[in-house]
């Protein structure tokens, strides 16, 4: 090679020679010019040119044919390639049939490349797989090539030279045409999977197939059908070779790509930590960071010290702003950590010091944990704990100094235990003021009597509350507790003042709420975290003053307590004994719960003012009689308000819940559905005789029998309200209207009971 590096300088020097001396030969003839004054400004000495073998191959087109041929033996296919696109020389010498070896051999040195398909020749084979231009008009392409029609199309090509066509027509056709589904899809293709021929050799296909037909030479025909099929089975085998070859390339090259990236790297966070950056600084939270550094330590290309040069003042531009987002944000998450932890410790705190443990632990109120998944969560006793929201728990320093001083986990639970009576302090200073709080504003309006708010002080001051008939449990408590957990103590939200008549005598109609199941004071610590965000400063404290006493529902809840005898029980025991109470002036046995119960009677007495019923509407010359069942006065009907369901009570209500044998028709026809359908005819008559004042009701005109459910639809179905209300009078226009029927109607016995 030293000798080859020499005839190159040989070269070059006799090139400036000649170069000199025929410049002075042509320079000399020519008159002389003045010279010019100002250097600065004379033109660059012109470029030498040089052709043929003097150019830059120079030195391989000289080399002795044998050591060329030596070396071709060990070059790569696409090297050939490259070469014999430099110069007629090569392309003469090496597209020539002599040279069928070098190129076997070039093959050869790519490993597990599958042998040149057949009808192609060696050559054609390198530059299919090897170049990167277009196999029909030498354009660059960057697309893969096609294994199957063995091309590598251009953008241009591809839309001008292939045929799309539906996937299932290729099967169809006689696979006589070579097809692919792996060439990279036209612009104007408008299938998901399309697949594609060859123009020219469909057309080709056509022209020699419509010869044959009309030559009728079937025969003909047929042979020339199988060869092609025949052809085509062979090239698509060979096709799905090349296609796991390209495949198996395409992947080694991504996991190449994969690793001088992993490499470079890695080199590169190496030298950042030498130079005394910690690996936290490399995860960027900035995307445009993240892409930035992406770019440059990700690159697919080895690691120079040139680049690491050029590189490094960016890269520690990138690390610097980088330090602040992350040093913020592991502050946050160890803040973060700290709430969590002071969080688990208030809870913890408030499961372990409830004021009114010993209701729950007489009522047995405690709840088991709820599974989810694999954890379980913890629920609170049905009489749960009175305590702050975030808002108020936030202003006490003692807490707050837990999670916001930087202190590691431990310290936060020592410091906690340490200020554990400060912090049980601020929470029995909260409980009495919500509790002082509710009862001020449980007392009456200014417009009720002073006489009234002094009894009432007084009467907080003297309170029972009893839990299973004893004031033992309720002890402990103070006394404004004891008022407030009182099942007649009853609160409801302030509402705007009513003029309707309905309110005023029987109270709003909205939701009455006990002590503490108030949500201002019905809270978990939990979410604390919110603090974190800067917005939670604006987050308003729910009001407490909202909740103002429901004189109504006081009233009925009284009156239910006393017919039980239970006057001074507590709420939670009456909520704690569920579907346990039936509406005594109702004709049916529907078990309830005591919330319920209580708006029943609300909601029914709302129907009346005074003696007169809100609902009737009727319009008739006979007057249809309703009378006022849940009437609390004493001594106007002889049930009681309410009694406690026994076990054939609940089975009476779940046959009630299934299915009904009547339904009162008075009742039915001014939308009353509640009180209208009953389980009996018994019960029936029972309801018209208190209700309707009617002791022999008729069929079809008083109730309707359930029990023919398709004369019943049809009857409902047909049913006008003023046709009903002039055969009411027409009834009692009758002689028999005074009580007595004339042909009473039959009630079949088993409905009876």
């Amino acid at each position: 090679m030293s000798s080859v590096h020499d005839l190159e300088d040989q070269l070059h020097s006799s090139e400036d020679e000649q170069y000199g001396e025929d410049n002075h030969e042509r320079t000399g003839d020519r008159p002389t010019k003045r010279i010019r004054t100002n250097t600065s400004r004379q033109k660059a000495p012109r470029k030498k040119y040089v052709k043929g073998k003097q150019g830059g191959l120079q030195g391989i087109m000289k080399m002795p044919l044998e050591v060329f041929m030596e070396i071709t033996h060990h070059v790569h296919p696409g090297d050939l390639i490259s070469l014999i696109r430099t110069s007629k020389f090569f392309r003469a010498m090496l597209l020539n049939k002599s040279a069928i070896l070098i190129w076997q051999c070039a093959l050869s040195n790519v490993p597990e490349l599958p042998a040149c398909p057949t009808g192609m020749v060696e050559p054609q084979y390198a530059a299919l797989m090897f170049s990167k231009n277009c196999t029909l008009c030498g354009a660059p392409a960057m697309s893969k090539p096609d294994p199957f029609l063995q091309v590598r199309f251009c953008s241009s090509c591809r839309e001008t030279e292939l045929d799309e066509t539906l996937p299932g027509l290729t099967q169809a056709g006689g696979n006589w045409v070579p097809w692919t589904m792996h060439i990279k899809r036209t612009k104007k293709s408008t299938l998901k999977h399309p697949t594609y021929y060859l123009l020219a050799q469909r057309r080709e296909f056509e022209r020699v197939n419509d010869r044959f037909v009309r030559e009728d030479d079937q025969k003909g025909l047929a042979e020339w059908r199988l060869q092609r099929r025949t052809s085509w089975n062979n090239q698509y085998k060979e096709g799905k070779q090349l296609l796991e070859y390209l495949n198996s390339v395409a992947t080694s090259r991504l996991d190449g790509l994969k690793d001088l990236k992993s490499e470079r790297r890695e080199q590169i966070q190496e030298r950042l930590r030498v130079l005394g950056w910690e690996d936290k600084y490399f995860h960027f939270y900035a995307e445009s960071a993240e892409k930035q550094w992406k770019s440059l330590v990700g690159a697919s290309k080895p690691l120079t010290d040139r680049a690491w040069t050029n590189m490094l003042p960016k890269l520690t531009q990138l690390l610097e702003e980088n330090r602040l987002l992350v040093d913020e944000s592991q502050r946050q998450q160890r803040r973060h950590a700290r709430v969590t932890k002071a969080e688990d410790l208030l809870r913890q705190l408030k499961r372990d010091t409830h004021p009114y443990q010993s209701i729950v632990d007489t009522l047995q109120l405690k709840r088991s944990p709820i599974k989810i998944g694999l954890f379980f969560l913890e629920q609170d006793p049905m009489l749960s704990n009175p305590f702050p929201e975030n808002q108020v728990v936030r202003r006490w320093d003692s807490f707050v100094k837990l999670y916001e001083e930087e202190n590691s986990i431990e310290r936060v639970e020592e410091l906690f235990n340490e200020q554990r009576d400060t912090i049980c302090q601020k929470l029995l200073e909260w409980r009495t003021q919500v509790e002082e709080q509710l009862v001020e504003q449980y007392k009456p309006s200014s417009t009720e009597s002073a006489i009234v708010s002094n009894l009432l002080c007084c009467f907080v001051t003297k309170t029972v509350t009893k839990v299973q008939g004893s004031t033992d449990p309720t002890k402990p408590i103070s006394d404004q507790a004891r008022f407030l957990l009182r099942a007649d103590t009853v609160f409801m939200l302030k509402a705007t003042t009513s003029s309707s008549e309905v309110d005023q005598e029987h109270g709003s109609i909205a939701n009455y709420i006990h002590f503490p199941n108030m949500p201002c004071i019905k809270n978990d610590p939990y979410r604390l975290d919110c603090i974190l965000d800067d917005s939670s400063q604006y987050t308003e404290e729910r009001p407490l003053d909202c909740y103002v006493r429901h004189a109504g529902k006081e009233a009925i809840v009284k009156a239910l307590l006393r017919e039980l005898q239970m006057l001074d029980v507590s709420y939670v025991e009456l909520e704690n004994m569920g579907k346990a109470f039936i509406c005594g002036r109702c004709n049916h046995s529907r078990a309830m719960e005591w919330n319920a119960l209580v708006q029943h009677y609300h909601l029914r007495r709302r129907d009346w003012t005074g003696n007169r019923f809100l609902l009737n509407t009727y319009e008739t010359r006979h007057p249809v009689i309703f009378r006022n069942l849940h009437d609390l006065e004493s001594g106007t009907n002889h049930k009681p308000l309410v009694r406690i369901a026994q076990s054939e009570d609940n089975h009476a209500s779940l046959s009630h819940s299934h299915a009904s044998a009547a339904e009162c028709t008075i009742c039915r026809g001014i939308d009353f559905y509640e009180d209208s359908s009953f389980e009996s005819l018994a019960k029936m008559r029972e309801h018209m005789l208190e209700v309707h004042d009617t002791a022999e009701p008729v069929k079809d005109l008083h109730f309707m029998d359930e029990s023919r459910t398709i004369k019943n639809l049809i009857y409902w179905a047909q049913f006008e309200r003023r046709n009903w209300e002039q055969e009411w009078d027409r009834f009692h226009d009758a002689p028999h209207a005074g009580g007595v029927m004339a042909d009473p109607p039959e009630i079949p016995s088993e409905l009876t009971s």
